[in-house]
């Protein structure tokens, strides 16, 4: 177990903190700089990759996927690399966090040479015996392959990396001089957050959650470059999660 009698904020790495919500043996802080919200304890990786809470019943997660949803994603993606990268030129695509492949083969139908990497093995299994997804069970940190993508993509995952800004230090092996990075992930400062019945302050699954400033910080901090955020999502304003574009180097 890694814990502090006074934790660290996982992005700015200071101290100054408030509490924020207390689950079972874990507490959530607030950061006083960059507002994002924290657990503590973490616990070391095994424990997360073991938790595997949305895949413990591969067909029955298939079976909320909402492919509107996913074309939705890459259509936004698309957009945003042919912004940044001023080019139409459809490359290689990596995506972190890929659960069963199926944003792979959106890729793959709309020109890209697409693979993917996730810890669960169960996802992987379906992914690579049901849909042909070119996945490897693996955390970004002990992919091997010597790669380089065009295009990488995180769509809700950087909530879920013990530490994000290592998490995208690791990412720059993949990286070529000029490579276009795309997430998602949920927006603490959302009403919908807020009032929902649906928690996303779950400890065994969500380390970090973000709202803009600290997604700002994050990229500042992890040096990725020309910052593009956007807001999507449920309730009024439809805000509920942070699309965020940028561009990486190695």
């Amino acid at each position: 177990m890694l814990t502090a009698k006074n934790p660290t904020c996982l992005i700015c790495r200071k101290k100054a903190h408030t509490k924020f919500l207390e689950v079972g043996e874990f507490t959530y802080y607030r950061c006083k700089h960059c507002t994002g919200i924290f657990v503590d304890p973490i616990r070391g990786q095994d424990f997360y990759l073991d938790t595997d809470t949305y895949l413990k019943d591969t067909k029955l997660y298939v079976g909320r996927i909402d492919p509107y949803g996913q074309r939705w994603i890459i259509e936004q993606f698309e957009r945003l690399y042919m912004e940044k990268m001023k080019s139409p030129v459809k490359g290689t695509f990596f995506e972190v966090g890929a659960g069963v492949g199926y944003l792979c083969l959106f890729a793959l139908a709309r020109g890209w040479n697409a693979k993917g990497i996730e810890t669960s093995e169960r996802a992987v299994k379906y992914g690579k015996s049901h849909l042909k997804a070119d996945l490897s069970v693996s955390t970004i940190e002990e992919y091997d392959k010597e790669e380089v993508f065009d295009a990488i993509a995180m769509v809700e995952v950087l909530e879920h990396f013990i530490d994000p800004i290592k998490a995208i230090t690791a990412l720059r092996k993949l990286s070529g001089s000029h490579t276009f990075l795309f997430g998602t992930t949920p927006n603490t400062d959302s009403d919908h957050w807020r009032k929902s019945e649906q928690n996303i302050y779950v400890p065994q699954d969500h380390i970090f959650l973000f709202n803009e400033k600290s997604i700002r910080i994050f990229a500042d901090k992890a040096n990725i470059h020309d910052l593009t955020i956007e807001y999507f999502g449920s309730g009024d304003k439809h805000d509920s999660n942070l699309m965020y574009a940028g561009v990486i180097s190695a």
